[in-house]
């Protein structure tokens, strides 16, 4: 056993940040987690070595550390990490927190944590730069929430380093992707390297492809394009790329797709894949019909990951009314794509929602005024198409939700009210944003737990759908 402290320094306690936004499991499920171990017949005479192992606190004594030492270090390594992959999650990552050394075998890779994953939270991403609310720059950071403590957590991006600046928009960094507990991060600066981030363990990689996905950049990126983030807007080359991440969550190991739907750029597509640690071209992307409108320049929001596939929206440039859908599966390594066959008449968002075993669609008014209970269109039925996956929201789930298609009283007045703008999902948990209206002033988003009738704590920064994303924090993705 590595001779540690009990005590930690206050950059340790700074790392369990993280740990409250997991469900918090009984210390009696850690002598359960011994009970079901299967030790050979020489493995089980240390059984009981094992049992005190696993049901002594983090918080003793350092004098009871010690002398538990011996104990720890008699084991054969094997059954070592056997005892590490049986421990709850909030657990290990306190034997995880006690120090560098016990950090170090834990993040290894030959602890095979067998626990489920940290309960389903939401997730906030500021690139960096300026802030809508109190002035001044931030830098690229992501943000949980706590409700024991009815506040957000910030967590420095690890990898942004020491020199960054806020000076130049190519410098912050645009979250891509997300799967299995882990990020995928790009600068606009840098379109062809990608970072691949866990937030749980603070590890990251950083991936550069075989050769580029996007070509003629500097020009691309000069295209009238508008993007705006916290009030600010400017051009992103991002846009134009496909990046898609899936993780197999019982190896740890994970798959990037990366393709360029720029005109100039070429249908090739990268993989690369994480248990051999290459990347390879794989199926070129299919061809995307377009309008005739003379600009035909297509972009992508951020993809969906489900089921072992990846799913897109596709638009033209604001001037038209193209929407598509496009689609990835990872088994198969096939492309799959469907567009709209009448132009939409009303100013939309396209939102796909993972939800239990299917692809959900809404369409959601932009504005306050252009809200309505019609808020689920007809004009995305052409998009069910790409595969029976794909379903429009239903009544059952409006009704799950609390929407009713009605504004939400949020205040004491009838001026005080709020109305949903988007939903956020990860496996069976659903979160409904919404924006509320005071008097006539908008505030920043509220979040609402669907189903457990309770409201996430309000944060000043979220401004934007597209900054929010669900999280299931999780040991088993391995970077």
């Amino acid at each position: 056993m590595p001779q540690c402290a009990a005590r930690r320094s206050s950059a340790q306690r700074k790392n369990l940040a993280i740990i409250r936004v997991i469900d918090a499991d009984d210390s009696s499920k850690v002598e359960q987690g011994t009970k079901r171990l299967r030790l050979s017949s020489v493995e089980r005479s240390q059984d009981q070595m094992a049992s005190q192992l696993l049901s002594m606190e983090v918080g003793g004594s350092r004098g009871r550390s010690l002398a538990l030492a011996p104990l720890w270090e008699g084991l054969p390594l094997e059954l070592r990490m056997k005892i590490l992959g049986k421990l709850p999650l909030q657990k290990l990552l306190h034997f995880r927190a006690v120090c560098s050394d016990w950090r170090n075998m834990i993040d290894s890779g030959q602890v095979l944590y067998e626990g489920p994953s940290g309960k389903p939270t939401v997730l906030y991403h500021h690139p960096g730069g300026l802030l809508q609310t109190g002035g001044g720059d931030s830098v690229p950071h992501l943000a949980l929430p706590n409700s024991a403590k009815s506040t957000w957590e910030r967590h420095v991006l690890p990898f942004t380093g020491c020199n960054w600046t806020a000076t130049e928009l190519e410098s912050l960094i645009f979250l891509l992707a997300s799967d299995g507990g882990l990020l995928c991060f790009s600068k606009k600066s840098t379109p062809n390297t990608f970072t691949i981030y866990n937030p749980l363990t603070k590890r990251w990689r950083y991936l550069i492809p075989a050769s580029q996905v996007l070509s003629h950049i500097s020009r691309r990126a000069s295209l009238p394009r508008k993007f705006s983030i916290d009030g600010r807007a400017f051009w992103n080359i991002l846009d134009t790329l496909l990046v898609g991440l899936v993780m197999n969550k019982e190896s740890g190991s994970y798959k990037l797709v990366v393709a360029g739907i720029d005109r100039e750029a070429g249908p090739e597509t990268q993989i690369y894949d994480s248990a051999g640690n290459v990347w390879r071209r794989s199926t070129p992307l299919p061809l995307m019909s377009k309008t005739d409108s003379g600009y035909g320049s297509l972009y992508a929001e951020r993809g969906i990951s489900h089921a072992g596939c990846v799913y897109w929206h596709i638009y033209e440039d604001a001037w038209t009314d193209f929407h598509g859908l496009l689609k990835f599966n990872f088994e198969l390594e096939t492309w799959s794509f469907v567009n709209q066959s009448t132009p939409c008449d009303k100013s939309l968002h396209l939102q796909i929602v993972p939800y239990q075993r299917h692809v959900l669609l809404f369409e959601w008014a932009t504005g306050v005024a252009e809200y309505s209970d019609d808020y689920i269109t007809r004009e995305v039925s052409d998009l069910l198409k790409l595969g029976p996956e794909i379903k429009l929201g239903d009544e059952g789930l409006r009704e799950l939700i609390h929407f009713n298609g009605r504004m939400i009283p949020v205040g004491a007045t009838d001026e005080d009210y709020a109305f949903p703008v988007g939903v956020i999902s990860q496996g069976d948990t659903i979160f409904v944003v919404f924006r509320p209206i005071r008097r006539g002033h908008e505030f920043p988003l509220r979040i609402h737990v669907c189903g457990g009738r309770k409201w996430l704590p309000m944060y000043d920064l979220i401004r934007s759908l597209s900054s929010l994303s669900a999280f299931s924090p999780t040991l088993r993705a391995f970077v």
